[in-house]
C-alpha cells in the first residue's frame, strides 16, 4: 500500500466524523443562520491564496466585456452560492416538509416531467446553477421519480453519507462509472433521468468537443443520442435564489421537438447552448470554479483563447 493510501485511510474518517458533526449543527440552526455561516465560510475560501483564479478566468471567457470589478463580484457571488448549496443540503434533510415551499407552480412539474408531455420518458438537464442538490430533493420530494447520475466521492464514508441523503426522498442514485445499463433502465421505465451536462467527459468515456461560451469542451453526447433513440423529452430544470433570497425551481425546455432535429450533434449544441442561456441570466449563481476548460482542443484554430490551467487533450 503506497503512503497516499495509507493517509487517505487515516484521514478520511476524521473528515467524516467532522462533516457528521458540523451537519447536526447546521441542521438545528434555523436556515437564516445557516446561510449566515455559508457566506463566512465562502468568504474565507474566496480570499484563501489562489482559490479565485480558476472562476476569475472562467467568467472572463464568458463575459469578455466585463469590468474587473464586476468579475470579482460575479466569483465572489459564486463561491457564496457554491457554499450555500451543500449547507441547505444538509439543512433541508431536516426539514423535507419545507420543500414543497420551494415549488411556486406544481403544474410547472407536471409540464415538463408529466404524462402531458408526448414523450416517453425525461432527461432533466440540471446546470450546476442555483443549488443542484436540491433540485434532486424536491423532484422526488413531489412524487416524480428522478434518478441522477453523479460520480461518486474518494472518501468511500462521505459518499455513503451524501448518497444516503440525495436518496431521501426517493432518488435512485447511478453512478457514472458503468452507468449506460441503469439509465436505459431509467428512462424506458417512463421515470426521469437526472444529467449535470457542464462536466469534462473525455473522448475515450464517449464525450465529444462542443461550443461553450465560445471554446470547445469535451461534453457527454449521452443526452442528446439517449433522447434521440428512446423518445425522452429534454428538459433544463434549476433552483435558484429569486429576488427575495429565496430558492425557487424552473423548469425550461427546448424550442424544438427531439423529432425535429437532423443529429444527436446539433441537438447536443442546442442543449448547451440553453445551458449557456440560463447561465447568463443568472451568472452570479453558476459553478465557476470548475476546471470547465481543463482539455484544449487541439484542432481548434486559437489556443491562446483556453485559460492558464487548460492542457492538450488526451483523448
Amino acid at each position: 500500500m503506497n503512503t497516499k493510501k495509507i493517509v487517505r485511510k487515516i484521514r478520511d474518517p476524521f473528515i467524516y466524523a467532522f462533516v457528521r458533526v458540523f451537519v447536526f449543527i447546521l441542521q438545528c440552526l434555523p436556515l437564516f443562520l445557516v446561510r449566515a455561516i455559508g457566506s463566512l465560510t465562502s468568504f474565507l475560501h474566496y480570499h484563501a491564496p489562489g482559490q479565485a483564479k480558476i472562476a476569475i478566468a472562467n467568467i472572463k471567457i464568458a463575459f469578455p466585456d466585463w469590468e474587473e470589478a464586476q468579475v470579482k463580484s460575479c466569483c465572489k457571488a459564486s463561491f457564496t452560492n457554491f457554499h450555500l448549496t451543500f449547507f441547505e443540503f444538509f439543512w433541508y434533510q431536516k426539514h423535507k416538509g419545507q420543500l414543497k415551499d420551494l415549488v411556486h407552480d406544481m403544474d410547472e412539474i407536471e409540464q415538463h416531467l408529466g404524462k402531458k408531455t408526448g414523450y416517453d420518458s425525461a432527461i432533466m438537464i440540471c446546470p450546476h446553477l442555483g443549488n443542484w442538490e436540491l433540485a434532486n430533493l424536491i423532484i422526488n420530494y413531489h412524487g416524480y421519480k428522478m434518478s441522477p447520475v453523479a460520480r461518486k466521492l474518494k472518501n468511500p464514508y462521505l459518499e455513503t453519507l451524501v448518497c444516503a441523503y440525495r436518496q431521501s426522498t426517493g432518488a435512485g442514485i447511478i453512478h457514472e462509472k458503468g452507468a449506460a445499463k441503469n439509465i436505459v433502465r431509467v428512462l424506458r421505465s417512463n421515470e426521469v433521468l437526472g444529467m449535470l451536462i457542464d462536466q469534462n467527459v473525455k473522448e475515450r468515456e464517449g464525450g465529444v468537443f462542443m461550443n461553450f461560451f465560445g471554446l470547445p469542451v469535451p461534453t457527454s453526447r449521452a443526452p442528446a443520442s439517449l433522447a434521440m433513440k428512446i423518445n425522452s423529452a429534454v428538459v433544463f430544470c434549476y433552483c435558484i435564489h429569486d429576488e427575495n433570497g429565496n430558492r425557487r425551481l424552473h423548469f425550461t425546455a427546448l424550442k424544438k421537438a427531439i423529432s425535429d432535429y437532423e443529429d444527436d450533434l446539433v441537438l447536443l449544441q442546442d442543449i448547451l447552448d440553453e445551458v449557456q442561456r440560463i447561465v447568463r441570466q443568472y451568472p452570479e449563481q453558476y459553478l465557476w470554479l470548475y476546471e470547465r476548460y481543463r482539455y484544449h482542443d487541439k484542432n481548434f484554430a486559437d489556443l491562446s483563447k483556453y485559460p492558464f490551467y487548460s492542457f492538450a487533450h488526451e483523448g
